[in-house]
C-alpha cells in the first residue's frame, strides 16, 4: 500500500491586505474615470497643478450647456442637378426633390409671391402663413396627390384661396388639404373657390399639371382658358426649364380657349 503523506494546506494570507489595497486603488481610478464627482484635492493629486484651472472651467461650462435651436427655413434653395433631371421618367410621379426644384426656381423668379415653401415641411399640414399678400403653394394631399393652392392674385375674384386640382377637388373628401390651406390662410374660416381646370389623362401628371398652372398663374396667365399640349410634352418642356433654370408658359394647344365654368364658391366653417 501506497504511503499517504500528509498534504498541508496553507493559510497564508500574507498579501491579501496588498491586494485589496490596490483593488482600492483601481476602483478610485474607476470612480474617477466614470466622472463621480471629486474634490479638489483629489484633482491635485490626479493630474498636474497647470490643468486643474481647464478641468474645473470646462466641468463648469458642460453644466450649463443648452442646446440651441436652428429655425427652419420652408425657402431653402434645393435646385435639381442634371443628372437628377435627366432621370426625371415620364411613367412615374414627380417627387418632393422635383417640386422643391421648381420651387426653388420660382422664388428666384418671381420674389414677390410668397408661400413657395418646400413641400416636406407640409407632411402634417403646418405650413406657416405667408407674409406677402399673393401666395402660392404646390401641396400633397398626403395621398400621393399634388395639386396648387393660391391666394391674392386676380383669378380668385376676392376669395380667400382659389385650388387647382388636375382631377377635381371636392372638399369634404380632402380634409387634408383643406386644414393645410387653413394654416396658409392663417384663419380657421375661410371662402374656397375650384376654378375649372384641365384634367390629367393618366394617373401620374398630377404634379405636372400643378407646375403648369403654377407658372401660367405667375406669369399673369388663367389656367381655367388654358388647353395644355399632351402630358408627354408637358414633361419635356418642365426638364427644359429645370436645365435652364427659369420657368417660361407650357405649351398649349390650338384650342386654347375659356373652358367651361363650374366655379363653385365653399365657405370652410372654422368647425371644419
Amino acid at each position: 500500500m501506497a504511503d499517504l503523506k500528509d498534504i498541508s494546506i496553507s493559510n497564508d494570507d500574507s498579501g491579501s491586505e496588498d491586494d485589496f489595497a490596490e483593488k482600492g486603488d483601481r476602483d478610485e481610478e474607476t470612480e474617477y474615470a466614470i466622472g463621480l464627482p471629486v474634490s479638489e484635492s483629489m484633482m491635485e493629486a490626479m493630474l498636474p497643478s497647470d490643468d486643474l484651472e481647464a478641468v474645473v472651467e470646462i466641468t463648469a461650462s458642460h453644466s450649463s450647456y443648452a442646446p440651441v435651436r436652428t429655425p427652419v427655413d420652408f425657402r431653402q434653395l434645393q435646385f435639381l442637378d442634371a443628372r437628377s433631371i435627366k432621370e426625371m421618367k415620364r411613367s412615374t410621379k414627380l417627387v418632393t426633390s422635383h417640386i422643391n426644384g421648381v420651387l426653388a426656381i420660382m422664388r428666384q423668379q418671381f420674389p414677390e409671391i410668397g408661400g413657395l415653401y418646400n413641400v416636406q415641411h407640409g407632411e402634417k399640414g403646418n405650413y406657416p402663413a405667408p407674409e406677402n399678400k399673393m401666395w402660392m403653394q404646390i401641396m400633397n394631399n398626403n395621398l400621393c396627390h399634388w395639386l396648387l393652392a393660391v391666394s391674392g392674385f386676380p383669378l380668385c375674384g376676392g376669395n380667400d384661396v382659389a385650388v387647382f386640382d388636375s382631377i377635381g377637388f371636392d372638399c369634404d373628401n380632402d380634409k387634408f388639404s383643406v386644414s393645410t390651406i387653413s394654416n396658409l390662410v392663417g384663419n380657421k374660416e375661410f371662402t374656397l373657390i375650384t376654378p375649372s381646370c384641365q384634367k390629367q389623362t393618366d394617373r401620374t401628371s398630377c404634379g405636372v399639371f400643378a407646375i403648369a398652372f403654377a407658372t401660367s398663374i405667375a406669369l399673369g396667365l388663367d389656367p381655367s382658358t388654358l388647353v395644355f399640349e399632351k402630358e408627354a410634352k408637358m414633361r419635356e418642356h418642365l426638364k427644359d426649364c429645370l436645365n435652364k433654370r427659369v420657368l417660361t408658359a407650357f405649351p398649349t394647344t390650338s384650342n386654347s380657349r375659356k373652358l367651361v365654368s363650374r366655379l363653385k364658391v365653399t365657405t370652410i366653417p372654422s368647425v371644419f
